[in-house]
């Protein structure tokens, strides 16, 4: 078979083969490109939403508004602890048959 036939008759494999090899290649560049969007999302989670430089001037007020209800409400006693919550008490140290403690259990081996 002379390379004109053969060139015609392997033609068709010729595509899949160049597509694979070519998707192959390129993986590396996607892999990297994947990376750079997590990263710079990543990056983009530590920056605060809003900054006081983008506040409007109506937010402003609203934010201080709210501000001084929370400090009278705090001088009045309005805002309690609740009463479901008991304080917690020191428990001593537990004794117990079944445990052992440490120092003494090294020194039974």
């Amino acid at each position: 078979m002379n390379p004109a036939e053969a060139v015609l008759r392997y033609a068709g494999d010729f595509i899949p083969s160049w597509a694979g090899a070519m998707s192959i290649d390129l993986m590396p560049a996607v892999l990297v490109l994947i990376l750079c969007v997590v990263h710079a999302s990543i990056r983009r989670e530590g920056i605060p939403a809003s900054s006081a430089s983008s506040m409007t001037a109506g937010e402003l007020m609203a934010a201080l508004q709210m501000a001084r209800e929370v400090e009278e409400a705090r001088h009045a006693k309005l805002i309690e602890p609740k009463p479901d919550v008991e304080p917690v008490e020191e428990v001593g140290p537990v004794e117990d048959k079944n445990v052992t403690p440490l120092s003494s259990a090294r020194h039974n081996k």
